[in-house]
């Protein structure tokens, strides 16, 4: 949920137009994780606490409804990425996303698990933005997009054999491709001949040593 937020954030307020295909594919696969956590909590590895999802889905309700006193008329009127602007601007402020960049002493204190997302959330989205590593857009947005491809063939291989199985037998998901994928690049990555094997040596080591010819005479 952390990186979903993060990304949400950073996309609303990534000035530059580019990319766009790029970005779309970003959203499509932080969504789909999201997704995942909530309806089928049971396709991802470990344990998945559906709390965590419901205390945020609280904190953004409040945010939206009494902090930015939104009217349903107004929000209705609104496009998602509208709508998430908005509250991207109310959470990281231009005149404070200094401190999401800098104050990491403070932001990774104690209590980290008790800690809401969304404030974890809103403090990388301040680092992606900040860019101290200076990136050049599309830069970022493909270390972005690594991240998810990453988290994406992470859950796949890890959340067991038993949850793919009970997700095929209803018609399948995404991450069930991802992980025949994956097994089948790990399984050929483990048995595949070597170079040497396939080549019997040669081109590979040292090439033979030629005995020269004794000299006539």
């Amino acid at each position: 949920m952390v990186w979903h937020i993060a990304t949400d954030l950073y996309l609303s307020l990534c000035p530059d137009p580019v990319a766009e295909e790029l970005r779309d594919s970003i959203r499509v696969l932080s969504n789909h994780m999201l997704f995942l956590m909530v309806a089928h909590p049971y396709m991802l590895p470990g344990v998945v606490r559906k709390g965590r999802y419901k205390e945020n889905l609280k904190y953004y309700d409040m945010l939206w409804w009494v902090n930015l006193k939104s009217t349903k008329e107004g929000t209705m009127k609104l496009s998602r990425p509208e709508t998430i602007n908005k509250i991207a601007e109310r959470q990281l402020p231009a005149s404070s996303r200094h401190e999401y960049i800098y104050g990491i002493g403070e932001e990774a204190a104690d209590d980290v698990d008790d800690r809401p997302v969304y404030a974890d959330g809103s403090w990388l989205a301040g680092m992606l933005h900040g860019n101290r590593w200076c990136l050049p857009a599309a830069d970022m947005l493909e270390v972005i997009a690594g991240v998810w491809v990453e988290i994406l063939c992470y859950a796949s291989h890890h959340c067991g054999v038993e949850s793919h199985a009970k997700k095929l037998s209803t018609g399948g998901e995404f991450m069930n491709a991802v992980w025949l994928i994956v097994g089948h690049a790990t399984m050929y990555d483990r048995f595949a001949p070597s170079a040497e094997g396939l080549t019997g040596g040669l081109g590979l080591s040292k090439p033979p040593h030629k005995r020269k010819l004794p000299a006539d005479g």
